[in-house]
């Protein structure tokens, strides 16, 4: 077991990024890195727990993550009315979450 944790690995392929956080500009405040670091949480969360959703039940998580905000909703996107947070994506070049889905083409089950 030692002699394979101190083996060296080398990439079989070369990977452009590492992950999401070495590609986004992050702010230098502590304040706006709190807001842009809370919105990748959000966008994390609302994926790995909202995706595997129903539908009807999206709507009762996006109102969850809205209630549970409180008053601190700068890191949530303008939300309308019956829209899911899973009809938004994380805008890696502004850290904010946009709506991607064209809503009057899209098909509603």
């Amino acid at each position: 077991m030692v002699n394979f944790i101190s083996k060296v690995f080398f990439e079989a392929l070369p990977v452009k990024y590492k992950g999401l956080l070495d590609i986004c500009d992050l702010a230098v405040t502590a304040e706006t890195l709190a807001i842009e670091l809370e919105r990748v949480f959000i966008y994390a969360l609302t994926w790995s727990v909202g995706g595997l959703l129903e539908i009807e039940d999206r709507m009762k998580f996006t109102e969850y993550i809205i209630t549970t905000a409180g008053n601190n909703k700068t890191a949530l996107p303008t939300m309308q009315v019956n829209i899911f947070l899973l009809y938004f994506q994380l805008d890696v070049s502004t850290l904010s979450l946009v709506i991607y889905l064209n809503l009057e083409s899209s098909i509603h089950f």
